[in-house]
């Protein structure tokens, strides 16, 4: 396995969107991490009731949101997605495989390596 040394913008990007998919899960929240080749995947799905068809287009905007006033300002994942690019990954949602919603992050594993390759 790689080894990965992850700033905290980064453990930050990731955090954000757990706690995303923990505000909405019903039971539970589920997250797996592979490489595949040069790349870094971490797939979150959450049990929650999905995203809504309407809301797609704008996840990630700034101040968007689909919390209750009062209960996120709809910075988080704009954020996470700068902090995704600037690492040359990304961020992108779909329907959960049972229920809910999949978030799939993809980093080029490149910027993120402990020992850089010679």
């Amino acid at each position: 396995a790689p080894s990965i040394v992850a700033d905290r913008t980064l453990t930050q990007a990731i955090l954000n969107v757990l706690s995303n998919a923990a505000d909405v899960s019903v039971k539970a929240v589920e997250m797996n991490a592979h490489w595949e080749g040069d790349r870094l995947l971490i797939e979150i799905h959450d049990d929650g009731p999905g995203l809504p068809a309407a809301s797609r287009d704008h996840i990630g905007q700034p101040f968007f949101t689909t919390k209750p006033p009062g209960k996120g300002m709809g910075l988080g994942l704009y954020l996470t997605q700068k902090t995704l690019e600037r690492l040359g990954g990304r961020l992108e949602f779909s329907e959960g495989l049972r229920s809910g919603a999949c978030a799939r992050i993809t980093l080029p594993l490149t910027l993120l390596l402990a020992t850089h390759p010679t």
